[in-house]
């Protein structure tokens, strides 16, 4: 199953990409540094960039939760991807489920603000 992100994301030039991706966490708020980019040891980098993008892109309440269901898919398939335990795949999912519930809950500034 390939990775979900809206229209236009594929295209992206590096360039452009760095402009608006910034990985895990919202740009410019002082508390993502601490929130990593992978889950014990699982990169999930290219999911927080769609997911940047998403914001980027969208512009309605419809928007926002179809770019934090794409969030949620995409790391439900890159967990699944990996090649892991079930006690470790279980503890990823876990905080998929929780990052889901916090980008979904307190996402809006950062969603309206892009």
């Amino acid at each position: 199953m390939k990775l979900r992100a809206f229209h236009g994301y594929e295209g992206l030039s590096e360039e452009r990409k760095a402009t608006i991706c910034n990985g895990a966490g919202a740009a410019g708020d002082w508390r993502s540094k601490f929130i990593p980019n992978s889950m014990w040891g699982l990169d999930l980098l290219e999911v927080f960039h769609r997911h940047d993008y998403d914001y980027h892109i969208g512009n309605t309440a419809e928007g926002k939760w179809d770019a934090d269901i794409n969030f949620l898919i995409n790391c439900v398939i890159l967990i699944l991807r990996a090649e892991s335990n079930i006690v470790l795949t279980y503890m990823r999912l876990a905080r998929a489920i929780k990052y889901f519930l916090a980008v979904h809950y307190k996402g809006g500034e950062a969603f309206y603000k892009s």
